[in-house]
């Protein structure tokens, strides 16, 4: 039960940092740059997201090594992980 109350957590960042690399690409799209402000926030968003949602990974990692290799909580888990580690580099690198 542990691991699916931290995928929910972990996919709710997901979600979030996904909506906000929408909303910075909407920007870059429409004005041709993002201001400065509005970057550097979502650089230190991006970068507090991927802190929180290892701290989650990290609580439950034992539990995903030993966990089996079909187990789809597990495998989902994983895929989550890649996707914000993807948003958060797509920010920083929109950002720069």
């Amino acid at each position: 039960m542990e691991l699916g109350i931290k995928l929910s957590y972990v996919e709710d960042i997901r979600n979030s940092i996904q909506k906000r690399y929408l909303s910075l690409k909407a920007e870059y799209k429409r004005d041709g740059s993002i201001s400065s402000g509005n970057s550097s926030r979502a650089k230190e968003y991006a970068t507090e997201m991927y802190k929180t949602a290892n701290n989650h990974y990290l609580e439950v990692k034992y539990r995903l090594e030993d966990a089996n290799k079909t187990d789809r909580v597990a495998k989902q888990f994983s895929r989550t992980m890649k996707s914000i580690k993807s948003y958060r580099d797509k920010i920083l690198e929109i950002c720069t």
